[in-house]
């Protein structure tokens, strides 16, 4: 989802101003927040699954 998104955003700019917009540091800075926004999901996801284990070994405990 987030490199289709990434694709359709590099498209566009190179839409915009014939290749100008798109290449360089505003590529740079894109990619930089994609791969933060990559890794704040890993990170919500292991967060999820280490409550649901938590959670399943409490109930487990309690049975």
């Amino acid at each position: 989802m987030g490199q289709r998104w990434r694709r359709n955003w590099q498209q566009r700019g190179r839409g915009v101003t014939g290749g100008e917009y798109g290449h360089g540091r505003e590529e740079r800075l894109l990619a930089v927040v994609v791969v933060v926004a990559a890794m704040a999901m890993v990170v919500a996801l292991a967060a999820v699954a280490a409550a649901a284990v938590v959670t399943a070994a409490s109930v487990v405990e309690a049975v």
